[in-house]
């Protein structure tokens, strides 16, 4: 991009915006050796989803950093925010640029500062499955239609992200009451906490009310209050979003072998569910690791396609 579009960046879908301008745009970056710098900002918010493991540096309001990367690991970069990346090794990532006219118009709220530009944060997550999911269904689209030309589809898509960015990634204004989801209870932090380092095992709803020091009635309303998911829906997720990583690995072994490690029971069960979530199986994804064509992201699980209770 760096400035504007990289030559290793593909645009492969838009939207309009309520003026009519172009107001949501997906791009597919691969690059070995590279950077992208914006040292005025983009004009426009960035939602950067890593499809790779690696290592770059990175600067934001001219502090940098070296980072380590994973596929699903994101970054919201807000309208106008100085930063730049470089690295010198085989990275690929997702991009999302959506105009700020989705933010302001979309609540009626003015969440402008003095500069007039929305206050998002500047924020890195290990992944955000909300992001993921609208990033899969664009390049979904792309794959099987060439081009995203359904502008009403992809407005909407671009609705629900600025929607989504609000929820989760805007700064508190004064004098309105915040828009950011409340911090998780100590009882669902708990539950997550085992849930991430028990994922491989054998557990059932019981198990992880257990750790959560709660009855299975009470936790299994409290976690979805809070995640929007059953603790079953967390769980299978989590083991989905392993099974991807290993499945990015050059040589991840059989689908049995990785079904076997992320928890299920077997592979056909790790591939219903696989499926399910990333509108993939997980033998496609391993058939097109080395040229990369298949973007390792979920497709129709944000709208419409929830998990089984």
């Amino acid at each position: 991009m760096n400035g504007s579009q990289s030559a290793a960046c593909n645009a492969t879908a838009s939207a309009s915006g309520p003026g009519g301008e172009s107001g949501l745009h997906y791009f597919y970056c691969d690059s070995a050796n590279d950077s992208e710098v914006f040292p005025d900002g983009a004009p426009c918010h960035l939602v950067i989803l890593s499809n790779a493991h690696g290592r770059l540096t990175r600067e934001v309001h001219g502090r940098r950093a070296l980072k380590e990367t994973h596929p699903g690991a994101v970054t919201v970069v807000p309208k106008g925010t100085p930063v730049g990346w470089w690295w010198d090794e085989p990275l690929g990532c997702s991009v999302l640029a959506l105009d700020d006219s989705y933010v302001t118009q979309l609540t009626g709220l003015e969440l402008a500062g003095g500069d007039g530009q929305t206050k998002l944060q500047f924020v890195e997550r290990d992944e955000d499955l909300a992001i993921a999911s609208i990033a899969g269904m664009l390049a979904g689209f792309t794959a099987a239609q060439g081009e995203a030309r359904d502008t009403v589809w992809t407005d909407s898509l671009a609705r629900v992200l600025a929607l989504h960015l609000l929820r989760n990634y805007a700064a508190e204004v004064p004098g309105r009451e915040s828009l950011a989801q409340p911090e998780r209870s100590r009882a669902v932090a708990k539950a997550v906490a085992f849930i991430e380092r028990q994922y491989q095992t054998d557990m059932s709803i019981e198990d992880i009310a257990d750790a959560a020091c709660l009855s299975p009635y009470h936790f299994s309303r409290l976690f979805k209050r809070e995640t929007g998911l059953s603790p079953h829906q967390y769980l299978i997720r989590k083991r989905v979003s392993a099974a991807r990583e290993l499945l990015a690995r050059h040589d991840p072994g059989s689908l049995s072998e990785v079904a076997a490690a992320v928890g299920f029971y077997d592979q056909s069960h790790l591939t219903r569910h696989f499926k399910r979530v990333f509108g993939v199986t997980p033998g496609r994804i391993g058939t097109h690791r080395e040229s990369r064509t298949v973007p390792l992201l979920p497709t129709p699980a944000l709208l419409g396609n929830a998990l089984p209770a």
